[in-house]
């Protein structure tokens, strides 16, 4: 095999549209179809609006499917019959009976086992990792749990935070799925590695009360918890009475600076600024 006659891409967020880019600059003669979550109200309004990946697949020309529930989606999937499916950061379960008919690939954004769940870029900056990772695994009907056919690892930056190390496991994600449809999934080539379950770990899906900072007395876990949430939604500190998102920071040779801040019903400023401007120190 050296052509994939369709491709099916499923997928909503931001995080997934480098891989949909990928795919449509890379495999040109092939057949692109996109599914993605319905639209959707957002913001003042509740204007409704299209994911990330609808308006890829719009700009594009790409055929365009919004399944409304699981049965719906499995229509679809059925209907269209793709070669090969890739699932990234969709929002509904894929059936086992479409995972076990078709070859369906999941990109995740942690070294499986390890970060199994909802949120494993937040909790690998939560934990101080210094590396992490995506993981291209050939779905089954269990989360994230299906045999590994990829795995591409990438260093944590001192300065990295939420924004700019999900952009970067983005694009390692692109880059892997191309490499792995290009010189697995085409040559036949695909070697299946089973997951160690007994290593497993997980992580949870974010809470609004995650985000609230109580105590500053460890600094080391206080600068983790300040770039796990930035630069949204933005970890806090009650301070004085006063809700102030801590926005970015430092943490060096044990000393912990404090960067930007944001008080509440403001725009973020520097900390020295806060402080000038008749702000109580933090920290």
């Amino acid at each position: 095999m050296n052509t994939i006659d369709h491709i099916c891409f499923i997928g909503t967020p931001e995080f997934a549209v480098p891989v949909l880019s990928g795919l449509r600059t890379t495999f040109q003669n092939s057949r692109l179809s996109v599914i993605t979550m319905p639209d959707r109200p957002k913001g003042r309004g509740s204007r409704m609006q299209e994911t990330p990946v609808a308006a890829l697949a719009t700009t594009h020309g790409l055929p365009l499917f919004k399944p409304e529930s699981n049965k719906e989606l499995s229509s679809c999937i059925t209907e269209l019959s793709p070669s090969l499916i890739i699932v990234v950061a969709y929002g509904r379960i894929i059936e086992k009976f479409i995972t076990d008919r078709f070859f369906c690939v999941n990109i995740h954004s942690s070294l499986l086992p390890k970060y199994r769940g909802a949120s494993p870029i937040h909790t690998a900056l939560l934990n101080g990792d210094k590396t992490t990772g995506v993981t291209l695994i050939k779905m089954n009907e269990r989360m994230d749990e299906g045999d590994i056919v990829l795995k591409k690892e990438l260093i944590i930056q001192n300065n990295d935070n939420l924004g700019t190390l999900t952009d970067a496991l983005s694009d390692l994600g692109a880059t892997a799925c191309i490499e792995f449809i290009q010189y697995s999934f085409l040559q036949n080539q695909v070697v299946l590695t089973k997951q160690d379950h007994g290593n497993a770990t997980y992580s949870k899906k974010i809470q609004k009360s995650d985000l609230h900072i109580e105590s500053l007395e460890n600094l080391a876990d206080v600068h983790d918890k300040i770039r796990a949430y930035a630069p949204k939604p933005g970890a806090y500190v009650i301070h004085h009475g006063v809700r102030i998102k801590l926005i970015e920071s430092t943490f060096s040779d044990g000393v912990f600076t404090l960067v930007n801040v944001q008080p509440e019903g403001k725009t973020i400023m520097s900390y020295s600024n806060f402080l000038r401007g008749g702000g109580k120190a933090i920290v």
